[in-house]
């Protein structure tokens, strides 16, 4: 599984090149038999864990935030200012497109067996609540199997930023996997 981190240090460094097939094959390479080492999976799992680590630390965020208000107007003005156009995000309303038919209950459960109902990204395993079949291109009409990763719903909610980084990476993480269609 890749880690944020390791998301993050492959990316500061592509700079969203586009690669030959050669070279994202050793790019692989290199990404696997990084977690193939014990020590560097479990360093990288404690580092993901959370930065706020000491009572302290707690403590000093929250006096920070006390005491903080906002006008209504200022709230008003926040919540204006990340709507829709205003959006860095903002694609220009797909995100209300319907699914297609075929993307029904079944296939979201066919994904969670072929994956052990863990998430693909982070490595961690489903407890009650289930994950999300992430489409790897972001079509919501194309509902082939290879198309598909299961996502826990933090790594889910991250791959909905900088989109064409995270597909690369998944495209990556789908290739080493070998995804079973």
């Amino acid at each position: 599984m890749l880690s944020l981190w390791t998301h993050s240090q492959i990316f500061d460094k592509i700079e969203m090149k586009k690669f030959t097939k050669k070279h994202k094959q050793k790019i692989s390479k290199a990404i696997v038999k990084k977690w193939q080492n014990l020590e560097y999976r479990k360093r990288m799992a404690k580092a993901r864990k959370g930065w706020i680590e000491t009572k302290e630390h707690r403590e000093n965020i929250s006096k920070g935030l006390k005491g903080k208000k906002h006008s209504n107007k200022h709230k008003e003005n926040i919540s204006k200012a990340g709507r829709q156009e205003n959006n860095s995000n903002w694609k220009g309303g797909i995100s209300f497109e319907p699914y297609s038919i075929e993307f029904n209950n079944q296939l979201k459960e066919e994904i969670r067996q072929r994956d052990n109902c863990q998430c693909r990204f982070c490595g961690i395993k489903e407890n009650g609540r289930a994950f999300c079949p992430h489409h790897i291109d972001y079509n919501k009409k194309n509902n082939n199997k290879k198309n598909f990763l299961l996502l826990c719903n933090s790594c889910n909610a991250k791959a909905n930023f900088q989109r064409e980084k995270w597909q690369f990476c998944f495209e990556i993480l789908q290739e080493l996997n070998g995804s079973v269609a």
